[in-house]
């Protein structure tokens, strides 16, 4: 019998409405780039504040097969490395499914567990399947949510472990990290506090990022799926160029500069590759 996750930020998090999420989504769309995108980082708010950067960023990605989701556990359930046991997940514009295949070989690799306790309120990854399942509706996905309950190195390890995945399926799959920026300060400081952080993922930096997280106590959510992916992508680094889509703060939407959260939205291309190649 088919297990499907159930949305829980649905109405919450973005519109319940197929009709209000298809004209949303299609008047942020940006179109995909001409360089083959093997990976993303995107924001994980609500849609008023983030969606619209969210949508950028995915469509400019391009079709894929499969998108492989690493998003933080903001409720601290379940195991470090969780992947969803999920068949499908649900979505207004019908049920999106897990590509079961790519589950069992990234099971292999030490530290990943299948665990839907993880899974089970978590907002990270759900706020992204409206949009993926709009843009690209025959595409499978795979959730994977990552704690920061281990030392740096794991999260290094783990990103290196991953790459001979990451090669094999360059061309049909996609990493989307979930993450959003600085936390409730103010905007001058979240603007500085977030340049630093951008500024090391542009380059590929994750041991500058972690360093910069650490020293300026940067909030930013997504630190360990970012690592994760930076690490993975370091072995094929050569190759790599980063898009910044764009940077904005939830006071760019409330007018209230006092507190604020940062978002941002990048691409991960391959140089000199080109779709279908």
């Amino acid at each position: 019998m088919s297990r499907v996750r159930q949305s829980v930020v649905a109405g919450k998090f973005y519109p319940a409405s197929v009709s209000a999420l298809t004209e949303w989504i299609k008047s942020q769309v940006r179109g995909s780039v001409s360089q083959l995108v093997v990976a993303a980082i995107a924001p994980h708010a609500g849609y008023v504040f983030s969606g619209d950067l969210a949508v950028k960023t995915l469509s400019g990605i391009g079709p894929k097969d499969v998108f492989v989701l690493l998003g933080p556990n903001h409720t601290g359930l379940g195991n470090t490395v969780a992947l969803s046991g999920s068949d499908t997940w649900q979505t207004p514009f019908g049920d999106i499914k897990v590509d079961v295949d790519l589950r069992e070989e990234m099971l292999s690799i030490n530290g990943i567990t299948i665990d839907d306790i993880a899974h089970l309120y978590e907002h990270s990854l759900e706020v992204f399947l409206p949009m993926l399942k709009f843009l690209y509706p025959s595409a499978r996905i795979l959730p994977v949510t990552i704690k920061g309950d281990r030392e740096k190195d794991f999260f290094i390890t783990l990103g290196k472990s991953l790459f001979p995945l990451y090669n094999k399926y360059k061309k049909k799959v996609a990493w989307i990290v979930s993450s959003d920026m600085n936390h409730y300060e103010n905007q001058k400081v979240t603007l500085f506090k977030d340049k630093l952080a951008i500024d090391k993922i542009l380059n590929l930096d994750y041991q500058g990022l972690w360093e910069e997280v650490e020293k300026h106590k940067i909030s930013m959510c997504g630190i360990h799926p970012a690592m994760v992916l930076l690490s993975m992508l370091e072995e094929d680094g050569d190759n790599i160029e980063v898009d910044l889509v764009g940077h904005k703060t939830s006071g760019d939407v409330l007018g209230d500069y006092e507190q604020v959260v940062g978002y941002m939205g990048c691409l991960f291309l391959h140089k000199g590759a080109k779709e279908g190649l």
